[in-house]
């Protein structure tokens, strides 16, 4: 693999895992799409995921150091169990159902789903139920901040309001999530194994359907990547130790730092963006890319 492939290859890796569009399809398609596009191996992609998972603990480290104390704290009862405990546990949780079904699947999800037009029916089908959920959570929205305005002007307190804006700001992960929408959303994330489903679409979209705003959704998706990345990355890393697969030093670090710095822009701008814009952009984006799968590889 030359360093014009890893660098597009890290670009890609470091673009999509956070955005709602499938990373692990996206690093499918080059070797499908391009011809003598070479496979870039194990350990590169384990080298972008590292570099991933390094981006969002970065980003939170803050809340990660803070739910670390506190959960210490707790186990050694120096502490109470307090919301950043409680905000641990419920990503440990929600993560037990991917990895459930990632260990119990890994070979027929290998070996059967990941042909271009699986991908393309999986990015088309879940691109439409993130849309649907955009909607419901827009509706559901619009109605809270009627019966709050409602109630405000019963009260007689018309100036105390807040903007929806408003509330989607701050550490929304940790007031909204409780462990039955912990649960519902580890297992919607189970479904992610399939190509073209997308992990931060998919939990995004039930966090939706759950009522949680876009910032508590997007915030809670984010921080149960991490753990999920780090079990993905300690497979594959088993599978080239134990199975001698070609390692590129130069690659492997190069694609390490570009996925590390495009996918730390993409977190901070992505929450940004989701409060302005929404998901239609990603919705319009993934049926775009599924038609166009559909059109080049079904059979003739």
């Amino acid at each position: 693999m030359n360093t014009l492939q890893t660098i597009i290859l890290a670009l890609i890796q470091g673009f999509t895992e956070f955005l709602p569009v499938s990373s692990s399809a996206h690093l499918i398609l080059p070797s499908k799409l391009i011809e003598d596009w070479p496979d870039q191996g194990l350990a590169f992609d384990i080298a972008v995921h590292v570099g991933t998972l390094m981006a969002v603990v970065i980003y939170f480290r803050k809340s990660l150091i803070r739910m670390a104390e506190d959960s210490l704290k707790f186990v050694f009862r120096r502490g109470k169990f307090t919301r950043s405990v409680e905000l641990l546990f419920y990503v440990m949780m929600a993560t037990v159902p991917a990895g459930l079904c990632g260990l119990a699947f890994k070979g027929v999800i290998e070996t059967y789903l990941r042909s271009p037009l699986v991908i393309a029916g999986s990015t088309i089908l879940f691109g439409l139920l993130l849309w649907a959920a955009e909607v419901y959570n827009r509706r559901t929205a619009a109605v809270a901040v009627t019966d709050s305005a409602a109630a405000r002007n019963a009260s007689g307190n018309s100036d105390a309001g807040s903007s929806l804006s408003e509330e989607v700001t701050g550490d929304a992960a940790g007031r909204e999530i409780n462990f039955r929408k912990a649960v519902l959303i580890g297992c919607a994330q189970a479904l992610a194994l399939i190509p073209g489903t997308s992990r931060s679409g998919i939990t995004i979209t039930a966090g939706y359907f759950l009522k949680l705003s876009p910032k508590a959704a997007a915030e809670f998706s984010f921080l149960m990547s991490i753990p999920v990345i780090l079990l993905s990355a300690l497979m594959m890393t088993k599978d080239v130790i134990f199975e001698n697969h070609p390692f590129d030093l130069q690659s492997t670090l190069l694609g390490l730092v570009i996925s590390f710095a495009v996918a730390y822009l993409v977190i901070k701008l992505f929450l940004d963006f989701l409060n302005r814009v929404g998901l239609l952009p990603y919705v319009i984006y993934r049926i775009v890319l599924g038609l166009f799968l559909f059109a080049v590889f079904w059979p003739k």
